[in-house]
């Protein structure tokens, strides 16, 4: 079987260590690589000579329909080293909540492609961006992109992925400041780690280390436009009627929870909790007799006093801390 095996590095860069800690059905994949080969141009010749390898880089991603049980280990990498506060709450159920952590985190990689029996393996694996779209009527996927340290052919291995249902829009729901918007018609969301990727040294081939920098959160809102509240709340603080010299913060929350029993269990949930962001852009336009959708798109998420800026919660039956 095809399939996506992850592995926990803690915070050893390029440990390499078994990709046996989550199996993923994968939508699909992007990874690739570059030997950076650097060749002699001289004045004597033409043609370029003596080429040689420079620096090695590997990069790419994956794609996947978020369900409860795939994307955990996905979710540890992103938010760092020993980033899953874990607790069992029931019997067979564990939440995990995922924060910034102090120290960057990483994965290695597996990519099974039934080939020779042999498997592409990619140490220090770096998440750059988790994007979320929700969109009526459809599966929830999540694109990863991500660089590594290198890659390595090693034997194959055998997936046996999660076999629960993808999350829809239908179970999703959207809070603004705690109340749920039922005119929401879309929700992108995109967290984005800042890496400095280029920590190629002298006399070594691959990258080294990869320093973590900044984290920030952005995306877009589509919803039926049907009242000018939130273009006032767009506007700044209180009702204004014309834009003003101050940004009105909002608390954005993406909750997505399985409404039906699955396996004899209670509902498994993922909730996205952004504690303060800031509306950028408004766009609301009028087009023949179609519906008037308001699209209002945010760049950043705001430290705020007393708790982290982006979390995220997942129910599920791991009944373990991921870092464990």
């Amino acid at each position: 079987m095809r399939g996506l095996c992850l592995g926990n590095e803690d915070n050893s860069y390029g440990a390499d260590v078994a990709v046996t800690e989550e199996y993923v059905d994968i939508i699909r994949e992007t990874f690739s690589e570059n030997k950076g080969i650097v060749a002699q141009q001289t004045v004597g010749y033409r043609m370029k000579r003596n080429p040689r390898v420079g620096s090695f880089d590997a990069n790419g991603g994956y794609s996947m329909a978020l369900a409860p049980e795939n994307c955990g280990m996905t979710l540890l990498g992103f938010f760092g080293y020993q980033s899953d506060t874990y607790s069992l709450i029931g019997a067979g159920e564990g939440q995990h909540i995922f924060g910034p952590a102090s120290e960057p985190g990483y994965l290695t990689a597996g990519i099974v492609n039934d080939v020779s029996a042999s498997m592409r393996t990619y140490p220090g694996v770096a998440l750059k961006t988790l994007k979320v779209d929700v969109k009526p009527g459809e599966i929830v996927p999540m694109e990863v992109d991500a660089f590594c340290q290198t890659i390595n052919i090693d034997a194959d291995a055998s997936p046996s992925p999660s076999t629960l249902p993808p999350f829809t829009a239908e179970d999703g729901s959207i809070e603004l400041d705690d109340v749920a918007d039922t005119d929401i018609k879309a929700l992108t969301l995109t967290l984005t780690n800042d890496w400095e990727e280029g920590d190629f040294r002298i006399g070594a081939m691959i990258r080294k280390y990869a320093k973590w920098k900044g984290l920030s959160a952005s995306g877009s809102i589509e919803r039926y436009f049907e009242s000018k509240a939130e273009l006032q709340n767009f506007l700044g603080t209180g009702t204004p009627t014309a834009p003003a010299q101050n940004v009105y913060s909002r608390k954005l929350e993406l909750i997505l929870e399985q409404q039906e029993q699955i396996s004899g269990v209670t509902n498994y949930y993922l909730d996205f909790v952004l504690s303060s962001i800031a509306f950028d852009t408004n766009k609301v336009n009028l087009q023949e007799q179609d519906e008037q959708i308001q699209v209002l798109e945010f760049n950043e998420a705001y430290r705020t006093a007393g708790g982290s800026t982006i979390a995220c919660t997942l129910k599920n039956g791991v009944t373990v801390a991921y870092d464990a």
